[in-house]
Order: C-alpha cells, then sequence, then structure tokens
C-alpha cells in the first residue's frame, strides 16, 4: 500500500474500472470481468471485503459482474483485472482512423489521476484530493454510442497527452486543442494544478 492507492476498496475499483474502460474504448458490451487478486498477509479480510465492495462498484456503474478469477497471498496488495466483451461485426473502433479535419472529444474531464498521484508523491495536503473522491467512471454507455459514429476512440487512462500523442502517431496526424486546457480538467485536478503553480 505505499503506492499511489492507500485504500484497497480504490485498488479494487480502479483495477476493474480501467478494464471497463478498455472495453468502452472499443465500443464493447461487457460480459464481466476476471479478477486475480493478492491480498496482504496482515488484514487479510479486511483487504479482501474492501477490494470486493471497490469492484461491485465499477461493476454497477458498468451493468457487469465479475465472471471468476483467482485469490492468493502475498506481502502486499496486487490486484489484476480483465474484462470481456463483444462488439456487433464491423462496429469496433479502434485507436487508427483518425484524418484531417477530423473532430476531437473527450466523454468528461480531465486530469484527476494525476491531480491524486501529485497530492499523493509531491506532499501536497491529502484534502486537496482526497482518495476517495477519485472514482473515474467506465464510460460503457458512451462507448456503445459512437459505435459507427467515432473515426477512431481511445481511453485516458495514461492521461492525455500520452493518448494524444499515441492517437497522433499512429494516425499520423498533427492534434491541435482549441479549448483552454484549464476548462478540460476535473475541478480537484485544477485546484491541484494551481496549488502546484503549474499551467
Amino acid at each position: 500500500r505505499l503506492g499511489l492507492y492507500q485504500s484497497c476498496v480504490t485498488a479494487g475499483r480502479i483495477a476493474a474500472t480501467a478494464s471497463l474502460s478498455d472495453l468502452a474504448a472499443v465500443g464493447a458490451d461487457p460480459f464481466g470481468l476476471l479478477l486475480s487478486v493478492c491480498l496482504p498477509l496482515e488484514g487479510r479480510d479486511a483487504a479482501q471485503r474492501d477490494v470486493a465492495e471497490g469492484v461491485a462498484h465499477a461493476c454497477r456503474a458498468a451493468g457487469t459482474f465479475v465472471l471468476g478469477g483467482d485469490t492468493g497471498e502475498g506481502e502486499t496488495l496486487r490486484v489484476s483485472c480483465v474484462g470481456a466483451g463483444s462488439v456487433p461485426t464491423g462496429l469496433a473502433m479502434r485507436r487508427i482512423g483518425l484524418a484531417p479535419g477530423d473532430t476531437l472529444f473527450a466523454s468528461g474531464l480531465l486530469g484527476a489521476g494525476a491531480g491524486l498521484a501529485a497530492v499523493r508523491f509531491l506532499d501536497l495536503p491529502p484534502q486537496l484530493f482526497p482518495e476517495d473522491a477519485f472514482a473515474p467512471p467506465p464510460r460503457i454507455r458512451e462507448g456503445r454510442a459512437l459505435r459507427g459514429l467515432a473515426s477512431a476512440c481511445m481511453d485516458t487512462s495514461d492521461g492525455l497527452v500520452a493518448t494524444l500523442d499515441q492517437l497522433s502517431r499512429l494516425n499520423e496526424v498533427r492534434l491541435s486543442i482549441d479549448a483552454e486546457l484549464e476548462s478540460l480538467l476535473a475541478p480537484r485536478a485544477l485546484q491541484v494544478a494551481q496549488a502546484l503553480g503549474l499551467p
């Protein structure tokens, strides 16, 4: 628990959400999740309960459930997750397909992950971005709605800059953001940026 997430609830919720976000980015209907959880020897039962709570939260938000998986024990908590789903033939969205003149959209405000990481690792006051406030939703509904409409799609779990870089290189196009970046940031992420004096 020395990493980004201090809470087992968060670790479970974000592991599940990350897998569900990958499904959303291709426009998939989720079948469910498979989990591999290594529980810490100390506080094992509480950790198992909390991870299950976090995973259940993400599953409810996506209208899916856990199909199965494996549980073991070790020195520290580790949660791995994979999502399974399906997309109607010919409607899977891919990262490749952008063309000059396409318009770029985000399905939500950005920067929450970076904001939480900055608070955790740069010794900012925890109340600036409490861990339990970090709950990005899996955007399954949005992914379904974009099937057959979007020329390309990618989740932003690695951050906006990394996502734009990959999309630009894969599609050999230049991407330009006309909006003020501050208008794209989640409110807590913007507060963290301002506290650090960063753009």
